[in-house]
């Protein structure tokens, strides 16, 4: 799990997390973004997979903060939307943080 969050109304979950190793791309150190909604019983609502992404290394450390290329997420105030922001690959061979909006159903 790479990051999550409840929409403001408390309806409906939203979680991020990378796709197994088998359906990643090989010889290449982007991973597999899933988006993926959920109701308040844990049902899954809907899923997608994102663009390859560049994926931050998890530390445990006493300042402990955010990796740069860390996925992460925020809801609409009035719950209609959020936002996914990720680190892309391969954009001149340099990470490009893309911002992709959704509504709850993610389209």
């Amino acid at each position: 799990l790479e990051c999550g969050g409840w929409s403001p109304d408390g309806e409906i979950l939203a979680l991020v997390t990378f796709a197994d190793e088998e359906e990643q791309e090989e010889g290449s150190d982007a991973k597999i973004p899933i988006l993926m909604t959920m109701n308040t019983q844990y049902e899954i609502l809907s899923e997608i997979h994102l663009e390859p992404c560049v994926a931050g290394e998890r530390t445990v450390e006493e300042n402990d903060s955010t990796h740069p290329n860390a996925i992460s997420m925020c809801w609409r105030p009035d719950s209609s939307s959020l936002a996914v922001s990720t680190m892309d690959s391969c954009v001149n061979n340099k990470p490009l943080r893309r911002v992709r909006t959704f509504s709850t159903t993610l389209q």
